[in-house]
């Protein structure tokens, strides 16, 4: 019964967001009843609060200009992990692959990057 309501859950691309969607409603709840929200740990958008590694974000452009690198970094991060580790599993780790689509040490090299 349990694998089944999994199943159901991931194959179900509605169902699935609208858990996700409760989640985070219980999340910002739980978040804001402890007084997370009020602190100077999460804030949203300029303050004199809002701290980025040491840097006071407290102008719209250096609230946007850290918002828009985490956006992008974010991106970045998954689609090149998404491009490269099926290859890497696929045909680099995969010992019943013969063939290599570029030299081993171009290999090595993507793997290591």
């Amino acid at each position: 019964m349990c694998i089944g309501a999994i199943d159901l859950v991931f194959e179900d691309k509605r169902l699935a967001s609208a858990i996700l969607l409760a989640w985070l409603a219980i999340v910002v709840c739980v978040f804001s009843n402890l007084g997370l929200l009020d602190s100077a740990y999460v804030s949203f958008g300029p303050s004199p609060k809002t701290v980025f590694m040491t840097v006071v974000l407290d102008t719209w452009t250096e609230w946007g200009l850290v918002a828009g690198f985490t956006f992008v970094n974010t991106c970045m991060n998954d689609f090149f992990s998404d491009a490269i580790s099926p290859w890497l599993l696929n045909t680099v780790i995969d010992h019943k692959s013969r063939y290599l689509n570029y030299p081993k040490w171009v290999c090595l090299a993507i793997s290591q990057v």
